[in-house]
């Protein structure tokens, strides 16, 4: 029997595991990244980078890209030059390895998809998909740090968390002094909405009744027109907007008045 503790892997060989292995640790991103989009479209961990610092109360940051050249040399003295954080052109970029995690990256991806939403929108956001009590936590915490600076005041985690819960009601087109949250105006396109309609676009998955009798979930085929997407955005987007964690926290707030 040969001694396979000798054998060694020829250049090809090494090279063909090294691209399994990368391609391993982006599938693994793309995991970490998924809820946040409802497994909707792919995600390109090609531009991800993790950044070293640890004195910093920078958490992540997008670098556009087609910056001027004046822009460039801006974000090269800022990040480069005073803080020592790469300023690559086009990469999302999460200061830190205990900030390299799902809310982190996907509110910097959404940076770049979504030009045209504010910081307010995209901490807005932060709060609208998170998945769990932690992701909900970490939202609040963001989002009283910035009405803090706002304000020049400091934000309770109460404070916070009832600031960001009105904020997520009103932005889903929902009264807050309704006492069941029941009615919901679709009209009311703004941040949430109109991630939820991009969601449908890109493939996720639509609820169905349970009436139906059949399956609960179904996959949008590839095969379905356009139109399809067009007519049902709206109970796609109500649907997801009513499973929310964020709604069970307005709920169980609502209970507790």
């Amino acid at each position: 029997m040969p001694d396979v503790t000798k054998q060694r892997m020829t250049v090809e060989e090494l090279r063909k595991a090294r691209k399994a292995s990368e391609e391993m640790g982006d599938n693994e991103f793309e995991i970490g990244l998924a809820p946040y989009t409802n497994y909707a479209g792919p995600i390109d961990a090609s531009i991800a980078r993790i950044q070293d610092s640890q004195e910093l109360n920078l958490k992540g940051y997008y670098v556009p890209e087609n910056l001027s050249r004046q822009q460039t040399m801006r974000n090269r003295i800022r990040l480069g030059s005073e803080w020592g954080l790469g300023s690559e052109e086009g990469t999302v970029n999460a200061v830190g390895v205990k900030n390299a995690n799902g809310p982190i990256f996907s509110h910097e991806y959404r940076h770049k998809e979504y030009p045209e939403f504010s910081e307010r929108d995209n901490r807005l956001a932060d709060g609208g998909l998170a998945t769990n009590k932690e992701d909900w936590d970490s939202a609040v915490n963001l989002w009283g740090d910035k009405n803090s600076r706002r304000t020049g005041r400091i934000y309770s985690s109460e404070e916070s968390e009832r600031s960001l819960v009105y904020a997520l009601l009103v932005d889903a087109g929902i009264d807050p002094l309704d006492s069941k949250f029941s009615v919901m105006y679709p009209d009311a396109n703004f941040v949430l909405r109109n991630l939820h309609f991009d969601e449908l676009k890109k493939g996720a998955t639509m609820p169905r009744s349970k009436k139906s009798g059949k399956k609960s979930w179904w996959e949008l085929g590839e095969d379905e027109p356009d139109s399809w997407v067009e007519n049902n955005r709206y109970d796609y987007a109500d649907k997801r907007l009513r499973s929310a964690y964020w709604m069970k926290v307005a709920k169980e707030r609502k209970r507790r008045k």
